[in-house]
């Protein structure tokens, strides 16, 4: 019977700093497609955008940048920061 001992060490992906930096960068994008071309897709597909930006949130959370990801979402909701203009017609 095998052991968790004989298995192969799995190779690390990324350090904590890349990962940091990458999920929120990954729920930035989610959010600025969210703002600025949402009101372009249809219903299924604002829902699956959504979805992608609770997994985003949730990948921000393992890596604990909580902080930063709840001030992105603030900001998308009420329409600061980089959420600042408005959305054209036409999705940007």
């Amino acid at each position: 019977m095998d052991t968790f001992d004989d298995w192969p060490e799995l190779p690390v992906l990324a350090d904590p700093a890349r990962l940091r930096t990458l999920y929120l960068h990954r729920l930035k994008r989610a959010l600025l497609l969210r703002f600025y071309a949402g009101s372009l897709l249809g219903y299924a597909d604002q829902q699956l955008l959504d979805r992608v930006i609770f997994s985003a949130l949730c990948d921000c959370q393992t890596v604990d940048v909580v902080t930063e990801a709840r001030r992105l979402l603030n900001e998308a909701r009420a329409g600061i920061g980089l959420f600042g203009r408005t959305p054209s017609r036409l999705g940007g």
